[in-house]
């Protein structure tokens, strides 16, 4: 059977599969994250993309955090209230530490202090630049280290380059090797995958209330940020 579509949640509410699925996933949100854990391997090209990335950039830190920001709308004051946005989200929610724009922190309270390495997964190497600069130009309050990455700055989805396709699996394995992840829309097959195979249940940014910033996703299933029907079942 093929399908372009993950359908695997479907199959609980059919009664013949239902027991054996049971057997075999006691947590049903679990399903993605351990078929993808058996399933997904990348190539020796796409695995050393990966690898030498994380090991250059991501593993000495204390903490990583994951962002994938999905733009639909490109005006330029559009673009400043979502880099707000998500910034407010990580400060609420601690993923990331506040800034002393004032720079009343003294260099000495930094020293020995936790790290955190931040990986932006954009077509548009405009949020990474303004969230870059935001960490570098002023002190946390925290006084812990942030540093900031992106590994390229290709639009995946508007070429079929297989150099670019390997690339953009490397971005999915590397965003779900995050601690935490925020996102700023739930619906990017490349984000499902992600989320799924690092066992992730994602911050989305609120599109409606902005005053709430963001809501902690229900499941690391994909697709599963709003109810799905399956059908009646008696």
């Amino acid at each position: 059977m093929k399908a372009d579509s993950y359908f695997i949640p479907s199959l609980f509410s059919i009664s013949s599969f239902e027991q054996e699925l049971e057997k075999l996933f006691p947590e049903k949100e679990t399903v993605f994250y351990f078929l993808g854990q058996h399933l997904f391997h990348p190539t020796n090209v796409v695995w050393g993309l990966i690898t030498r990335y994380f090991h250059a950039y991501l593993a000495r830190a204390d903490q990583r955090i994951g962002i994938h920001i999905e733009v639909f709308d490109t005006r330029n004051d559009q673009f400043q209230n979502l880099v707000e946005q998500i910034l407010a989200c990580g400060i609420r929610h601690e993923l990331l530490p506040e800034v002393d724009k004032q720079r009343h922190l003294s260099s000495s309270q930094v020293l020995n202090r936790k790290s955190k390495a931040v990986f932006i997964s954009s077509s548009s190497s405009g949020y990474f630049e303004s969230i870059r600069d935001v960490y570098w130009e002023n002190p946390t309050v925290t006084g812990e280290i942030i540093s900031v990455h992106k590994p390229s700055r290709m639009e995946y989805q508007k070429t079929r380059s297989n150099m670019e396709s390997k690339r953009a699996w490397t971005e999915i394995y590397l965003l779900s090797c995050s601690d935490v992840l925020l996102v700023t829309s739930p619906w990017s097959s490349l984000l499902d995958v992600a989320y799924g195979l690092g066992g992730l249940k994602p911050w989305v940014l609120n599109e409606t209330d902005h005053d709430s910033f963001c809501t902690r996703a229900r499941s690391m299933e994909p697709y599963s940020q709003t109810p799905r029907s399956h059908g009646c079942k008696e």
